[in-house]
């Protein structure tokens, strides 16, 4: 099925997810097929209306021609199921050859789908397109895109009043703000929004949300908010101050009101909206200053650092704070040396080159001193006291032109060294520039230890490039030196994930994020829930947070990385494509182009479309990146293996005999799955067998080798490895092979299944074996198996009892849904078996298990591929082609034990397309079954020869296609 985007960015693409750029590249003719399925759901259109949309300036029968040309050329670039008839004068477009997202959005908001329809919501319709001479479709334009918004508008709010009804108030207020993003000049939604926020007791939110309001009415309409509004805003201020005495909340910098002149430039910290809570004092004692300065010496600073020279500082008031001119010299070097890419110049070489000259430094001085220095960045200020109090001040200037950074702070003098941690933080939060820098910016603003701050700094820098076990320890440093630091541990729960420590569990690290989020701004908390529910494999919940973060926030990097995530991982067991996250990790490539998570997955995504040139481009950038030894290998091995130079490989054997288990097991199925190198990903696999790896690694060697071999149709190869590992572990051995058993098209002895069943019931997990990183459930695992069994052998009675006995069990770990929808399947296979497939589908029923991705890729109990095999199957037999296609196509693309069922999927998928008539299709999926299967077992072979009969008969009629073509 082809799919239409519409709203945001405008897209149209094939089954495998390619641009039609024929058709894109084509204003009217797009937009023809844009009104035709935008409005198909409200019947065909005549051909007389389209004429006065799109050819106004045409006679009649010149637009009639224009029009039979366009639905022509249409017909010809997707196919003649796209745009179809109904008798000679309507035009309108076939549903099941054309997924639109703008019918697909009205039809979920119909059914009460509200967050999918708002997943759908990327933008407004048709957002930046224009058609030359088309009056009246622009006309309709502006109406339907006007209609569309509101009624988005009016499902976000719906959504909040729901949220805030179960008392989920970080929803509410998401789909809230959502929904005032959406309706930007609506003043009542404006009303809404503050009141909600204010019953949730974010009175700076509140007020905030008001400023952006008036700034946005000011700027774009030079009108003021109205009385109602003001009132409303002015009583929260001072139920607020009520509250907290001296918690007076003012508009963000940047939204002041140009023409209130008595709103003062600096203000304490406790009166910032985005105010640093919770300082805790940092006694800059001797010995500390002696250790910091130890350490500068101790390591020379990587040349890539930019110098700053600080430059003391004006200081007026009490004669007691005069050492603070020299003074605030060493402080703001010691805090600023090694924060974020900067090196402060020594503070002795500072005073040594200035002498004992007093006064204010003036800016051509300041910038001779930085230079002769060694940079040219430089820091000036001033402190000020009154009263027992002091006002520091800082710019930071780059050559002689106007600062680039300034940074003020005011508090009690005793605290003057917790001030210089303020200013540093707040200083180096205006050095850091570009949507990619923005968790940075955050960091500076949220913490209230700047050793803290600059291990997370490093941890940053580490992880962006794909340095993951470095960016753990920076993280980890992080933390202790700030126990409630977020975002320190929301991104070391993220690099723990991506180091594959299997110690550490990212999980507890996210909802300790999740704990600490409520110092984060309410779109940082977004962020920390959304990836914890991705983590949790709530993926639903997951894109609607982010598709809300990107769609109000569209430079944000983050986002769009994990919104590509979330589709990565988790749209194969939905039944849809990779493909789709493609757009997403472009997005964050977009805004920060050294981004390894993003560069990454474009990499494995261009290697599953076999884009080779740009497979070798991206891996060429991520090794540009200089990660960390593993990753370097791993990108070497999988260039190697696609490139197929054996050489290369064989070259890179050493290191692969001395890799983590990680390591190897990720090169291993990430060459199966995306590479589509399963000979390859063996001989990579069988590092892990090696005889001295320990017990583990073979164990999972031995089952992963297994795997791989009956994808190729090789059951006896298979049953080898199985031999092996009865050695190491005899239940992990049963499950493995009963699991297999049921996996191939090639039916297994009765006699064979009744003596595995039995065995594998006597069975007892003592000595199953720990799966890499986390254990896998018997008592689930064994009930599902011999269900399995019991449905081959015929066993009506003892497959319902299994299935009985999975409900009875309970969920499994990082697995809701899963255990009730396996009794399910077992149940759907006794309808099947009695010829009942429509009844069969219905027992199987629409839930998708919530299933952490990492589960599904280190254990083939979670990874759902039978489950999606016998959906396409019972799909297939009803006559849901199209539907049991895609998730055929859904084999294949996110874990290894699935591949035992791709060659399969393909056959069918072939059967399939033959049945349509595409004969290309069905030659291509042919082609790829035989591929697979041409080293299979002889009882595989038969499968293979049909396969191979049907690809000649239809070369042959190619051939005479194109005969009797030339005839004519």
């Amino acid at each position: 099925m082809l799919r239409l985007r519409t709203l945001g960015v405008l897209d149209l693409v094939d089954d495998a997810g390619r641009e039609l750029r024929s058709v894109l590249a084509q204003p009217k003719r797009l937009a023809l097929l844009a009104y035709l399925a935008v409005e198909n759901r409200r019947g065909f259109q005549r051909r007389d209306a389209l004429l006065g949309l799109f050819w106004p300036d045409l006679d009649h029968d010149h637009a009639r021609h224009a029009l039979n040309q366009a639905v022509h050329v249409l017909r010809r670039d997707l196919g003649p199921r796209v745009v179809v008839t109904r008798g000679d004068e309507e035009l309108g477009v076939d549903p099941t050859g054309l997924w639109c997202d703008a019918a697909a959005f009205e039809r979920a908001l119909e059914a009460g789908h509200l967050e999918p329809a708002l997943d759908l919501y990327r933008g407004d319709l048709l957002e930046g397109f224009f058609v030359c001479e088309a009056a009246e479709f622009e006309r309709w334009l502006e109406t339907t895109r006007a209609t569309l918004r509101r009624r988005a508008a009016a499902a976000a709010w719906s959504l909040a009043e729901r949220a805030e009804e179960q008392e989920q108030g970080s929803l509410a207020a998401h789909w809230a703000r959502r929904a005032v993003s959406l309706a930007p000049a609506d003043e009542a939604g404006l009303r809404r929004l503050v009141a909600l926020l204010e019953r949730q007791g974010d009175w700076t939110g509140a007020v905030r949300a008001y400023h952006e309001f008036a700034a946005r009415l000011r700027r774009d309409y030079d009108l003021e908010p109205s009385a109602e509004t003001r009132a409303l805003v002015d009583a929260i201020r001072r139920r607020a101050e009520r509250h907290v005495p001296g918690a007076g909340i003012e508009p963000p910098k940047g939204l002041r009101p140009e023409h209130q002149p008595g709103v003062a430039r600096a203000r304490p910290m406790a009166r910032r909206g985005l105010a640093i809570l919770g300082l805790v004092a940092l006694v800059l004692g001797a010995a500390a200053a002696w250790a910091v300065w130890v350490r500068r010496e101790a390591r020379a600073p990587p040349a890539s650092l930019t110098p700053i020279a600080v430059l003391p500082f004006t200081v007026r008031g009490s004669a007691e704070y005069g050492y603070l001119r020299e003074g605030m010299v060493e402080l703001l070097s010691t805090k600023l040396d090694g924060t974020g890419g900067l090196r402060a110049v020594q503070p002795d070489a500072v005073l040594g080159a200035l002498g004992r000259t007093d006064g204010e430094m003036d800016p051509e001085r300041a910038r001779a001193l930085a230079e002769r220095l060694g940079g040219k960045s430089y820091i000036v200020g001033s402190v000020v006291e009154a009263r027992g109090r002091l006002h520091l001040r800082a710019s930071l200037h780059r050559g002689g032109g106007d600062p680039i950074a300034e940074a003020t702070v005011e508090g009690e003098a005793s605290r003057v060294f917790e001030l210089v941690d303020e200013l540093t933080a707040r200083l180096f939060a205006g050095t850091v520039a570009g949507p990619g820098a923005r968790l940075e910016r955050l960091a500076a603003l949220t913490t209230h230890s700047i050793s803290a701050l600059k291990a997370y700094l490093d941890g940053e820098s580490a992880f962006r490039a794909g340095r993951f076990h470095t960016a753990v320890e920076a993280f980890e440093g992080a933390v202790r030196e700030d126990t409630s630091f977020a975002l320190a541990h929301y991104r070391l729960a993220l690099a723990a994930l991506w180091a594959e420590v299997p110690i550490i569990q990212e999980l507890q690290l996210a909802e300790r994020a999740q704990r600490h989020a409520h110092r984060l701004p309410w779109h940082d908390q977004t962020l920390v829930n959304a990836f914890l529910d991705w983590r949790r494999g709530s993926t639903d919940n997951a894109r609607v947070l982010y598709g809300g973060l990107v769609a109000g926030y569209p430079s944000d990097v983050e986002a769009w990385f994990q919104l590509g995530e979330a589709l990565f991982h988790y749209n194969p067991p939905r039944g849809l494509p990779i493909v789709e996250a493609r757009e997403a990790f472009e997005r964050a490539v977009f805004y920060d182009a050294r981004n390894w998570g993003a560069l990454w997955h474009l990499a494995l995504l261009a290697a599953s479309e076999r884009r080779w040139n740009d497979f070798h481009d991206l891996v060429a950038r991520l090794t540009a990146l200089e990660p960390e030894p593993d990753r370097l290998l791993e990108l070497r091995v999988l260039d190697a293996l696609a490139r197929q130079d054996r050489e290369a490989e064989r070259a890179l054997a050493p290191e692969l005999r001395s890799a983590t288990f990680p390591r190897l097991h990720a090169i291993a199925w990430r060459a199966a799955v995306y590479l589509h190198d399963i000979a390859g990903a063996s001989r990579i696999a069988r590092f892990l067998v090696q005889p001295q790896r320990d017990r583990a690694n073979r164990l999972n060697g031995r089952e992963l080798l297994a795997y791989l071999h009956l994808a190729q149709g090789r059951w006896r190869a298979a049953r080898a490895e199985l031999d092996s590992l009865e050695s190491l572990s005899l239940p992990f051995a049963l499950q493995a092979r009963a699991d297999l058993a049921v996996g191939s098209l090639a039916s297994r002895p009765l006699s064979e299944l009744r003596d595995l069943r039995e065995a594998l019931r006597r069975a007892s997990p003592a000595g199953l074996g720990r799966l890499w990183g986390r254990d896998r459930p018997w008592p689930q695992v064994q009930a599902h198996l011999l269900g399995l069994l019991s449905a081959e052998l015929g066993d009506t009675a003892a497959v319902l009892a299994y299935a009985a006995e999975l409900e009875r069990l309970g969920e499994a770990r990082d697995a809701r849904g899963l255990t009730p929808a396996l009794a399910w399947s077992l149940r759907a296979r006794i309808l099947a078996a009695e010829h009942r497939p429509a009844d069969a589908l219905r027992a199987l029923g629409e839930a998708h298990p919530e299933i952490w991705f990492g589960a599904t890729i280190s254990d083939p109990f979670y990874s759902q591929g039978r489950l999606r095999y016998v959906r396409a199957e019972l799909l297939r037999q009803v006559g849901h082609y199209h539907d049991a296609l895609r998730w055929y196509r859904s084999l294949g693309e996110n874990s290894p034990w699935d591949l035992v069922f791709l060659a399969p999927s393909h056959l069918r998928q072939g059967e399939i397309y033959e049945l349509l008539g595409d004969r290309a299709k069905a030659a291509e999926h042919y082609e790829r079954f035989i591929a697979l299967w041409r080293e299979a077992d002889p009882e595989f072979q038969p499968l293979v020869a049909r396969a191979q009969a049907r690809l000649v008969r239809r070369r042959r009629w190619s051939r005479i296609g194109s005969m009797t073509r030339g005839w004519v």
